[in-house]
């Protein structure tokens, strides 16, 4: 009897150790699932603040575009009216000589300006590359 008693309780405890590890179990695959939905998030966050990067990027851009078209155009009519004033009143030649060398000044700043937004091409192009290799890695990453 007591082999029997014995017996039985060893099968008892033998259903609750397989169903504690089916518990266990359980919970790895729910961590592994946790793990794996907390990645994708991580990646999709990298993703959305270097599309961010790249907006803010071109805006700055198309603005600092649109300041010096704006520049470039008011040099010109003030280019232009100073040459009509020059054939009508050879007194403000100095006045005129004054102006032509702020001109050639803010010419050379909008040459300036326009190395900047080179740079500023040449850095967008590197973040949108190295978005597509990201891009590229993180669904190699997920096979």
């Amino acid at each position: 009897m007591n082999h029997q008693q014995r017996m039985q309780d060893l099968r008892f405890q033998l259903r609750s150790l397989q169903e504690e590890l089916r518990t266990y179990e359980g919970i790895g695959e729910n961590l592994e699932n946790l793990k794996r939905r907390h990645d994708e998030t991580v990646d999709e966050i990298k993703y959305l603040r270097k599309c961010k990067e790249t907006r803010l990027l071109e805006e700055t851009m198309k603005e600092i575009f649109l300041e010096r078209a704006a520049s470039l155009s008011r040099l010109s009519a003030e280019n232009a009216l100073l040459e009509l004033h020059q054939r009508d009143n050879d007194q403000s030649s100095e006045e005129l000589q004054k102006l032509r060398k702020d001109n050639d000044f803010l010419r050379a700043t909008v040459l300036e300006q326009n190395l900047h937004i080179q740079h500023l091409r040449e850095r967008l192009d590197f973040i949108s590359k190295r978005q597509t290799t990201d891009d590229f890695a993180s669904e190699l990453n997920k096979f």
